[in-house]
């Protein structure tokens, strides 16, 4: 999963957009799509978990083909292009990558730091709202964060600060 998380991050800085949202649908519906199938082969509930290694592990390898394909090679002499604007581009949805697989884990330590059920019920219901009005957010934010990597690339300051605001 941390080697895919950063691996999609770097799609989207190399502006990969469309490539990005088909490998993320490829994972799973691979790692779900998978678990009929293997549930009918055998009824053991490890095989959910054995599905979703499958999805991962054949995005991995399609993001480690493109990504090596893509930046792996060196730029010919008359070729113009540099890797050097690309990582630029890329540090600020690099950050935002790294800040929300951390809020994966801040969850994950909340809950277990719950005591009572209550508390935990309470959260629970919080977070499906949460996550309901994320859906909203969510593709709103995912332009906003290539425009503003975009700006931070050429430096672009006043743009920047604008942008950010209204995010």
């Amino acid at each position: 999963m941390v080697i895919n998380n950063i691996l999609f991050y770097m799609l989207l800085g190399l502006q990969s957009f469309r490539l990005n949202g088909i490998l993320n649908i490829f994972m799973y519906a691979t790692g779900y799509g998978l678990i009929i199938p293997f549930l009918l082969v055998n009824s053991n509930p490890i095989r959910i978990i054995f599905t979703w290694i499958t999805g991962y592990y054949a995005t991995t390898f399609l993001l480690l083909y493109y990504g090596h394909s893509r930046v792996g090679r060196a730029p010919l002499p008359n070729s113009g292009v540099s890797l050097s604007p690309v990582l630029s581009y890329s540090i600020p949805i690099f950050i935002s990558g790294r800040v929300s697989y951390g809020a994966t884990y801040v969850d994950r330590l909340i809950v277990s730091f719950l005591i009572n059920l209550s508390e935990l019920g309470i959260y629970n219901f919080a977070l499906v709202l949460t996550n309901a009005i994320s859906i909203l957010t969510l593709p709103f934010t995912s332009m906003l964060l290539s425009r503003l990597s975009e700006f931070y690339g050429r430096g672009d300051r006043e743009s920047f600060r604008l942008y950010s605001l209204k995010a």
